[in-house]
């Protein structure tokens, strides 16, 4: 067996500076109860080249999750409610992201999932313990 490794001589970005750091609203999400609605939302996919919107709307004790199969307003959709508690930051809030993003930013997480956000054009973050995943909002205009 051979071993191959060359050392890369450069400055790498500061991957640090493109993690937000003012939330509007932070909210504890449980994460099995996500991941399970998020995996139900993209079987609603009609084919492998277009994922799901999943449209996270936050109320003070829960999330409302909706999952529609494209943007069309007769696309199939579902709908859960997942316990939730706003643990910073003013009532909740809504945004849509890919539902596929979405759940390879959570996959696999045990307990709580910390979201949170500021406006509509900045980047959601979820986080639970030392790990930090970031996806960016789609624009929700026309996908009602």
């Amino acid at each position: 067996i051979a071993v191959t490794a060359q050392l890369v001589d450069g400055k790498f970005p500061d991957y640090a500076s493109i993690i937000p750091t003012y939330y509007k609203v932070s909210m504890a999400v449980d994460g099995p109860a996500l991941t399970l609605s998020l995996t139900a939302g993209l079987a609603l996919r009609s084919s492998k080249k277009v994922s799901p919107v999943a449209v996270f709307d936050f109320y003070p004790k829960y999330l409302d999750l909706t999952c529609r199969a494209d943007s069309a307003k007769d696309a199939a959709v579902r709908g859960d409610i997942i316990p939730a508690r706003l643990l910073d930051g003013q009532d909740g809030g809504e945004f849509a992201v890919n539902t596929a993003f979405a759940l390879d930013a959570v996959r696999g997480w045990a307990g709580d999932v910390v979201v949170e956000w500021g406006s509509r054009n900045e980047p959601i973050v979820f986080r639970t313990g030392k790990i930090v995943k970031i996806i960016m909002p789609l624009n929700m205009e026309n996908r009602r």
